[in-house]
């Protein structure tokens, strides 16, 4: 990168940072989101994310489910929890480890799944059509990236 390009001043305001816009951007579509889980399905945006995961990438535990959505430990230990009790996932002992708790999707939690994805996809789509393919490719790259150099020097990879 060119040593005369300056990304951020020294005198920055906050709401220059990228973290912060990508911040805001999250809590803005979140809302949405939320309202449309909570009011129709009683699942909080952890509980969809969650479910979607187990969808995809089930048997799994608590700690797959960490390196997945990337919330802490107790966040997704609660809405784990809270897919259980409601009859969205069940729970099953690892063969290996007793102190080890598989989670799986059920069929009803599957139905559910499969309700709400294409609703999911129709919000990306309105979301991201704001943004010319050029744009879209190139916002994809850099959070990839981003995402990537993060992930490797936090050790999460």
């Amino acid at each position: 990168m060119s040593d005369d390009l300056q990304l951020l001043p020294e005198d920055a305001p906050i709401e220059d940072f990228l973290t912060y816009k990508i911040r805001v951007l999250y809590l803005l579509s979140g809302r949405r989101v939320t309202r449309y889980l909570a009011g129709r399905f009683d699942l909080s945006l952890i509980e969809w994310w969650l479910l979607g995961q187990l969808a995809v990438h089930a048997p799994s535990t608590v700690s797959d489910m960490v390196g997945l959505t990337m919330h802490d430990k107790a966040q997704v230990s609660r809405g784990l929890r809270s897919l259980h009790n409601r009859g969205y996932a069940v729970r099953e002992e690892h063969p290996d480890d007793a102190r080890s708790i598989f989670y799986n999707i059920t069929n009803h939690g599957m139905d559910v799944y499969k309700e709400i994805l294409p609703h999911r996809v129709a919000a990306q789509r309105d979301l991201l059509k704001v943004l010319g393919g050029e744009e879209l490719q190139v916002v994809d790259r850099a959070l990839t990236k981003l995402i990537e150099h993060l992930a490797k020097e936090t050790q999460i990879t």
